[in-house]
């Protein structure tokens, strides 16, 4: 079985030559998951994070290269990504029956100003019970030095194999960089077998 795959693009950019298009390089040991992606700017590896997107370890393409190591440490999901522009993440998650719990902290680093360096986090859990999904999430956006958090809770449930609606609620404070409010929605999802 093969361990490492990769895809990439040539695309003519001028007179030079080439210019490396979307590319997308996995390495699959036993014990981890590297991927590096970049090249382009639609499309996605996958998001890591809460429920409520307070703190997301994206996973969309972008120009710049991405790079991404997950692993299992005793039962705890642990990734790392490192991202072009001295954007550091760092997530665990772990699952027991029906419950999980996790934490996402990010690093902003700035060589040509330390001062102005930070770091945020996100620690959040969720439970799944017979008819509905709960999660709750708590959030501090570190590049604020007071009025930076929110907390959130979150319900879903599959009314059908078709129909899921979800309810959420979430308190900021006004440096959060989040919004205070109510979300109600739902998902249609349409020739499900």
């Amino acid at each position: 079985q093969e361990n490492w795959d990769a895809t990439f693009s040539l695309t003519g950019e001028d007179t030079l030559g080439v210019k490396l298009g979307r590319y997308t390089v996995n390495v699959n040991e036993d014990a981890f998951k590297f991927t590096a992606w970049g090249g382009d700017t639609s499309g996605s590896i996958g998001n890591l994070g809460d429920a409520l997107d307070f703190l997301t370890v994206g996973g969309a393409y972008a120009q710049a290269p991405k790079f991404r190591l997950t692993t299992n440490l005793g039962g705890v999901d642990a990734a790392l990504q490192v991202n072009h522009n001295s954007e550091f993440y760092a997530n665990g998650k772990m699952g027991f029956d029906q419950f999980t719990l996790g934490a996402t902290v990010y690093r902003k680093l700035d060589d040509a100003d330390p001062d102005a360096e930070y770091n945020s986090f996100a620690v959040y859990g969720g439970a799944s019970l017979d008819v509905v999904n709960v999660d709750a999430a708590f959030y501090s956006n570190g590049e604020q030095k007071k009025d930076n958090t929110a907390i959130g809770v979150k319900a879903s449930s599959d009314i059908t194999e078709q129909l899921n609606v979800y309810g959420q609620y979430v308190s900021a404070a006004a440096k959060s960089g989040k919004s205070t409010g109510y979300k109600l929605g739902g998902t249609f999802t349409e020739g499900v077998i």
